[in-house]
This record gives C-alpha cells, sequence and structure tokens, in this order.
C-alpha cells in the first residue's frame, strides 16, 4: 500500500510541476522541427561584421582527434575592440581580434552563399553527433542579421573553411601548440592526374633504374592521340619538392578534396573535368578521391592553379631528362 500511494504521489508531482512549466514539445527521434522565417531577407547589403556566432561539428582528417563540435563567438564592445571565444578544443581560447578576421569570415558567407540560407531553421532530432543541427547568427553595423539553423554535414564546406580559418589564425597569434605534429604534414606518397585546356596532365613519384626516385610529369592531347602531343619529363627529388607539396596542400586546405568513397578506378580519366588524388602521410593521414565530370569540389580550381605552377617550375628546375630513361 505504502508503494502504491508513493507511486500516486510521484505521478501527481511530474503533473504539477509539468503544467507549471507549461507542454514540454521534445520531438521524437527522426522527428523535424521547421521554425524557418520565411520573410527573412535573402539580401544583405552590409558586409561590416559587428557580432558573430556559429556552432558546428568538423571532421579533422589532418589530426583526427580534433574531430568534433566547436563554438565560436566575436563580439563588439562599444569602443569598437572584437573579442574572439572558441571551444571545442581541449582548452578554450579567448583573443581581442582585428577587422582582417571579421572579412574573412565575410568571405566564407559570401563564397558559400549563406545569406541564401537565411532565416531557414529546419533540423531533424535523433541524429548522431556529427549530424546534429549547426547554427550561425550574424549582426551587421547596418543592423541586419543572417541567422540559420540546420543538419550539420561534418565534411560540408563553410564549417570546415570556418573551422581552418579559425586555427590558422589562432596559430599565427602565438598558439603554437594547435600545430599539427610533423608526421602529419610529412609526405610518402604523391600522385594526382586531372585534365586542363584539353590536355591530361598526370604528376607523381616514381622509383628508376636502381632505387633512383625521380619526380615526373606526363602529359597528353585529350583528342590528338599523335606522340607530338604527349610526352613525359623527370626531376630529381629534392627536400624542396616535399617542403613545397606540403605547403600547398595545407595553405589551400586541399584535405577538403578527401572522399576516398569515390573511388572506383572505373571512370573515364581522359573526359573532360575528371581529377584523381592519392596523397599518403607518415602519421597515415590520406587525401583519397576520384572525380568524374561535374563533380569536382570548386575549391580545386583555385588548388590546380598553383599547384600546377609550382609541380611545372619545379620540374624546369631540377631537370633530368625526357621519358622513363
Amino acid at each position: 500500500m505504502k508503494k502504491a500511494w508513493i507511486f500516486f504521489l510521484a505521478c501527481l508531482l511530474a503533473v504539477s510541476f509539468t503544467g507549471c512549466r507549461g507542454p514540454v514539445n521534445v520531438p521524437a527521434a527522426g522527428g523535424v522541427v521547421d521554425e524557418t522565417d520565411e520573410h527573412a531577407p535573402k539580401v544583405i547589403e552590409s558586409k561590416d561584421i559587428t557580432d558573430f556566432y556559429a556552432d558546428y561539428y568538423v571532421e579533422d582528417y589532418k589530426v583526427p582527434e580534433r574531430s568534433g563540435s566547436y563554438y565560436c563567438k566575436i563580439t563588439t564592445d562599444e569602443d569598437g575592440i572584437h573579442t574572439l571565444k572558441i571551444e571545442g578544443y581541449p582548452e578554450s581560447y579567448e583573443e581581442v581580434v582585428d577587422d582582417s578576421l571579421l572579412a574573412e569570415i565575410q568571405a566564407i558567407i559570401d563564397r558559400n552563399k549563406l545569406v541564401e540560407m537565411n532565416g531557414y531553421s529546419k533540423v531533424t532530432s535523433g541524429l548522431p553527433p556529427e549530424y546534429q543541427a549547426c547554427h550561425m547568427n550574424v549582426v551587421y553595423a547596418s543592423g541586419e542579421t543572417l541567422n540559420f539553423k540546420v543538419n550539420n554535414d561534418p565534411d560540408g564546406a563553410w564549417n570546415t573553411e570556418l573551422y581552418h580559418l579559425l586555427e590558422k589564425y589562432l596559430i599565427e597569434t602565438g598558439h603554437e601548440e594547435l600545430n599539427p605534429p610533423v608526421e602529419v604534414t610529412t609526405i610518402t606518397h604523391f600522385h594526382i592526374a586531372f585534365n586542363e585546356d584539353d590536355t591530361f596532365y598526370e604528376y607523381g613519384f616514381i622509383t628508376m633504374g636502381e632505387d633512383e626516385e625521380r619526380f615526373y610529369r606526363a602529359y597528353g592531347s585529350m583528342t590528338d592521340s599523335s606522340d607530338e602531343t604527349g610526352g613525359m619529363t623527370t626531376a630529381e627529388v629534392t627536400p624542396e619538392l616535399y617542403e613545397g607539396l606540403q605547403q600547398i596542400i595545407e595553405e589551400t586546405d586541399m584535405d577538403a578534396l578527401h572522399a576516398p568513397e569515390t573511388v572506383s578506378f572505373s571512370l573515364d580519366r581522359t573526359a573532360e573535368g575528371y581529377l584523381e588524388i592519392y596523397v599518403d602521410f607518415e602519421s597515415g593521414r590520406q587525401i583519397y578521391a576520384e572525380y568524374g565530370p561535374g563533380e569536382i569540389p570548386d575549391c580545386w580550381e583555385a588548388q590546380r592553379t598553383v599547384l600546377k605552377k609550382f609541380m611545372d617550375q619545379y620540374i624546369e628546375e631540377h631537370f633530368l631528362g625526357e621519358g622513363w630513361d
């Protein structure tokens, strides 16, 4: 009898307190909560950010243990001083930042056309942490605001770009503990092939003769198979080559190309808009991908320009010969 009375009292209290709070709207797993503001403007004139907030989950392929949820907040006081706060690393960071960081964040907003998402708020409950809601809120000097909340993509463009921008900023302002370990950026294998201006290019390392390693470039016309429109050039391998490749990979964030699920070895390598990349690092980190026409991420165009210029110039300066001999 006593147990029944205790159960009755517990139920009564639960109902009473729930009534005090009002109904609790907890969506069932898999349920969708849509609070989209259909009237939110899709054009924002100002580019001057005063306050910024974002929470998101990212995959860090360079330092996998850093993959996780991050929270970034920038506020501006009455004197125009910007203060950045970041949580997600083993320790939190708080720094006074200059206008240049806000300008780079705005560039990410523009590049990813995030203003088109203004007012959008639609999330699914019960997803794994990396796909749960991410949120951005921006206040501009004009009083205009940008606000959206969506299911997170751990490999998404804007959150990945923001993550690397803030990490780079912290490193440059003295937080050297955020530099990845040396083995994370040490290349052990490099191969890339792509098309440009009706020409198929291939670059990589090759072992020739008695274990002599060379760096090669092979190329050929995609429309003319004659010997005059193709060939191979080799160059000696020096620390300068490794350093240059590593610098470009890190500075242009070529991890954004990593998509091992795309590798099939079955695509037409001579098709316009083809790209394959295979890079291994000492730590086990990889950048693997194979893209067909219309599939290559937008970041590749700028990466290709910088990478090809460096590799061609390096081969010219360290030329060893034509062909495989």
